[in-house]
């Protein structure tokens, strides 16, 4: 299914962790600020262009998609992604791998990130 962020999230407590399990498409489609207890992607998790985004977590795990912009239309807002763990943070364990505190791990997953600032047309990911 294809849902938007806010309606994604609204059962959630503040500060919670996100999973977004396979086969759900989470769209980030206004803008957003938001402190959340860790993120996971299974799934989909896309930024549309319009909404500026600050978002700060103490961990990212994907083995979904992770996006911002395509080839031919590059994300042109702001999108802020802060790696704040604290103190008393837990690393981020998955898999059986121990990614520390403060991670953006990618496994058998892909982040595809194409903003305006990219002048270069190869596409990196």
């Amino acid at each position: 299914p294809l849902v938007s962020w806010e309606d994604f999230t609204a059962p959630l407590p503040p500060g919670a962790e996100v999973e977004i399990p396979c086969g759900t498409r989470v769209e980030v489609r206004t803008d957003l600020k938001a402190k959340i207890g860790g993120l996971r992607v299974r799934g989909e998790l896309a930024f549309m262009d319009g909404a500026d985004v600050e978002l700060e977590t103490p961990h990212i795990y994907v083995c979904g998609l992770f996006a911002a912009g395509t080839v031919k239309k590059p994300y042109e807002s702001s999108l802020v992604i802060t790696l704040s763990a604290g103190d008393d943070a837990a690393a981020l364990d998955e898999d059986g791998i121990d990614y520390g505190t403060e991670a953006f791990a990618v496994f058998g997953g892909l982040i595809f990130l194409r903003g305006t600032a990219c002048s270069d047309p190869r596409v990196y990911t």
